[in-house]
């Protein structure tokens, strides 16, 4: 009987020993795996393939959206022809909108305006803009709260700069043989007059503006001078500082060039996919580096 016990024991011990040392041979392995690139490479791989899931499918539904790749821009010696903004893009007048409509938030008891809620509302046609500023336009019409803006607008518009390194920017296309016009939202008695005090109207083939001053954009306007113009759309670049400013351009079918100068945070304007710059001095630097480099 004890002879049979022992056998059997040593029976049950050599199988515990197989058991645990094909354990180990397993968790070894399992270890070896774990450290292995290629397992970790997958790793990362799957985790790419779910964050890339996770904002196709769950940020449109928060109402999110995603900046459009940006297209790199052509040589500015390929162009004939610069179509530029005016308020925002050589004129430095956010700060004054800003204070002229705060102006008329004020007396209703509706929210002032700061730099960042100001930039985020801010919209062309302009009538939706004040109605995300909470004003009623039932009780209230959009042409008597158009028409005390700009009362109060053109009583300071002198009080403005142009934006620095505008006049060098223009003065460059100019010697490097290259149109100019400008193409503005705002009136166009208004627009020669203040283009004329800052002594620009010579640099500019046409000065366009819109004949009332309810800013309801400038498509129509772009895509008529477009016409006037004579150029084929792949040698004309529109330089502005707002969505619309490239909206117009997709409608003349031209290029465009964004640069945020207040009326447009930097972030809203990266979603229209199109080149920006920081500032002008930084188109200064590109205009006079082409044509160091080809000689124009």
């Amino acid at each position: 009987m004890a002879t049979k016990r022992h056998k059997k024991h040593k029976k049950e011990n050599r199988e515990k020993r197989t058991t645990d040392y094909t354990d180990r041979i397993c968790q070894d392995k399992k270890a070896i795996w774990l450290r292995h690139p290629l397992h970790k490479n997958n790793i990362r791989v799957i985790r790419v393939i779910r964050g890339f899931i996770f904002l196709c499918l769950f940020v449109p539904l928060c109402g999110y959206s995603l900046p459009s790749p940006t297209r790199t821009m052509k040589s500015i010696i390929q162009y004939r022809h610069v179509i530029w903004d005016w308020n925002g893009t050589l004129l430095d007048d956010a700060w004054l909108c800003m204070e002229i409509t705060n102006s008329l938030l004020q007396p209703r008891g509706l929210e002032l305006l700061t730099p960042e809620r100001y930039q985020r509302l801010f919209d062309f046609p302009v009538r939706i803009y004040y109605e995300r500023m909470g004003f009623d336009l039932e009780a209230e019409s959009f042409e008597t709260l158009g028409t005390a803006f700009i009362e109060g607008y053109n009583r300071r518009r002198f009080e403005c700069h142009l934006q620095p390194d505008a006049a060098t920017a223009i003065e460059a296309l100019r010697q490097a043989g290259i149109g100019q016009s400008i193409l503005s939202a705002s009136k166009q008695e208004s627009l020669a007059e203040i283009a004329d005090h800052f002594g620009l109207s010579h640099a500019f083939e046409e000065v366009i503006g819109l004949d009332d001053h309810y800013a309801a954009g400038k498509v129509d306007l772009g895509k008529a001078l477009m016409e006037r113009l004579h150029h084929e759309p792949a040698e004309v670049l529109l330089v502005g500082d707002t969505v619309h400013d490239h909206e117009v351009a997709v409608a003349m079918g031209s290029d465009c060039l964004l640069i945020p100068s207040g009326h447009h945070t930097p972030a809203k304007l990266a979603r229209c996919g199109v080149p920006m710059m920081d500032s002008l001095a930084d188109f200064v630097r590109m205009i006079h580096g082409r044509i160091k480099q080809t000689g124009r």
